[in-house]
């Protein structure tokens, strides 16, 4: 009896994603690595940045040095994501809909 080479298993594809959130005393980002298949996200990076805007909730507007600090973290938290190499890749993302860098 010949015995039959086990089923192929289906490729699981892995995709970057960060989540920010923007908050009054801090902007945090979570940066994960999701899979194809639906199992749990893995964490790459869990990055925080301190900012002060209170002082906006008070008289409704952001300062500028308020307005730098969110920028400043937004940078360092662009910083930490990997690039994807190759246009092919971005036009392909942005086909889908999805956001490329």
């Amino acid at each position: 009896m010949h015995s039959q080479a086990p089923a192929p298993q289906p490729s699981t594809t892995t995709r970057q994603v960060a989540v920010v959130d923007c908050g009054t005393s801090s902007v945090r980002a979570f940066i994960a690595q999701l899979q194809s298949d639906g199992g749990d996200p893995e964490i790459l990076e869990d990055l925080s940045f301190p900012v002060d805007l209170t002082d906006a909730f008070v008289s409704g507007k952001l300062s500028r040095q308020a307005m730098d600090g969110v920028v400043e973290a937004f940078v360092n938290i662009a910083r930490r994501i990997p690039r994807r190499r190759g246009r092919q890749s971005r036009r392909s993302d942005r086909r889908r809909g999805r956001l490329a860098d």
